[in-house]
């Protein structure tokens, strides 16, 4: 589990002071969770690290479980690291911190909006969404309507539409998510019908 150093920024010391207080660990003791406890601690404290590199997995339990990355989509690892840790049994977590990470601009956290945010967005919600239809977990569902949401969010953004836009906007308009969250629905009609 998390095991690193949060890292280091040249141009920005704003943007390493947030990477700092999302990487930390205070919270929690170092030991044994049940990987659904420690899924649950780390995202009631809005601390939930999805970075793939920050966790040391058996790599049977991923053939096991049958995981691969979705292809076609940035923040994969959103997706992937919610689907290992709330598919399997127990996690160690160590404060040690063996390695620096390194945060620079135009990566895909530090990065402007883009249509391939809004579309990867889209599709984390619609597989947590199938994930959480087996669990029934609250915190997953908050983490659906939080990646509905932000794909909204940048869609609205654009000014203009686009091929690529509106590709986007029909999936998110035949969603099922929309049936759950009608409450965003006319948002949906709003970005479907822009100019």
């Amino acid at each position: 589990v998390p095991f690193f150093q949060p890292g280091y920024y040249e141009k920005n010391p704003l943007i390493l002071e947030q990477s700092m207080n999302h990487y930390s660990r205070e919270f929690l003791k170092e030991g044994m969770y049940s990987c659904v406890e420690y899924y649950e601690n780390s995202s009631l404290h809005n601390n939930f690290v999805v970075s793939a590199c920050m966790h040391i997995v058996k790599k049977s339990l991923v053939d096991n479980l049958g995981l691969n990355f979705y292809e076609g989509i940035i923040h994969e690892d959103a997706l992937y690291t919610r689907q290992l840790f709330l598919s399997s049994d127990k996690v160690f977590f160590l404060k040690n911190k063996f390695y620096n990470r390194r945060i620079r601009d135009n990566s895909i956290s530090t990065s402007i909006i883009s249509i391939q945010k809004a579309y990867s967005y889209l599709v984390v919600a619609e597989e947590l969404d199938k994930l959480n239809t087996r669990l029934k977990n609250n915190l997953l569902n908050e983490d659906v309507f939080h990646f509905y949401n932000e794909a909204i969010n940048f869609l609205k953004s654009f000014k203009k539409r686009s091929k690529d836009y509106d590709k986007v906007v029909e999936r998110l308009f035949h969603s099922n998510l929309n049936k759950r969250y009608k409450s965003d629905f006319n948002t949906v009609l709003q970005l479907k019908f822009k100019k």
